[in-house]
């Protein structure tokens, strides 16, 4: 709960000088493009994006007014993320989101030019989506939480708790950009557990 709240509050104030550079250049509203991993939703909107669309809302920007967000669906498959993404660009889209490493590569692909607001846990750097955390440069900005070492400690914990410990199982997408897998191998290795493998596409 205290990462989604750091995530969201980041993300609000981004997002708004983001927004408000938009509407300097003489466009309002601005117009904010989504892109999700997942399907539409049938109801209700997520609990991120509500807490987001509040946010803005009481600094003053009020969706369907100053703001237009113009949300965008892979329904699972991360192999339309680029089209997608390429889509968003076309539409001539003022700020640009994604949340998710896989996501965020797929938007930098896509712009250069075009600023990008990212919410990720994969290491930034590492995945090249950044210069480094202290000088991003280029035109993505967003939060980051680097978790690789605690893949690496949940297998510690587990040969902590049942020292008897001599395989474990790894639910893995290779296809997603994130590193917790090398740490997971690492630690296996020093421990001399087998690792076995059930990879997923989603």
């Amino acid at each position: 709960m205290k990462k989604i709240f750091l995530w969201v509050s980041m993300a609000v104030i981004i997002w708004t000088a983001a927004i408000a550079d938009a509407q300097e250049r003489g466009q309002s509203p601005a117009r904010v493009g989504w892109l999700w991993y997942g399907s539409a939703p049938t109801g209700a909107l997520p609990s991120l994006e509500t807490a987001i669309v509040d946010g803005l809302r009481e600094l003053g920007y009020v969706e369907g007014k100053t703001l237009v967000f113009e949300h965008r669906f892979a329904d699972g498959h991360p192999e339309r993320f680029q089209h997608i993404a390429a889509d968003l660009v076309r539409q001539k889209i003022d700020v640009m989101i994604g949340l998710g490493g896989d996501i965020a590569a797929a938007l930098k692909k896509a712009t250069s030019k075009i600023p990008i607001v990212v919410g990720t846990s994969d290491d930034a750097v590492r995945a090249s989506l950044i210069s480094s955390l202290a000088r991003p440069g280029g035109n993505i900005t967003g939060v980051t939480f680097v978790m690789d070492e605690l893949a690496g400690k949940r297998v510690q914990l587990l040969k902590e708790i049942s020292p008897q410990l001599s395989r474990v199982g790894v639910l893995w997408n290779p296809a997603h950009a994130d590193s917790e897998f090398k740490e997971i191998e690492d630690v296996t290795t020093a421990y001399n557990i087998k690792v076995h493998l059930s990879k997923s596409s989603a």
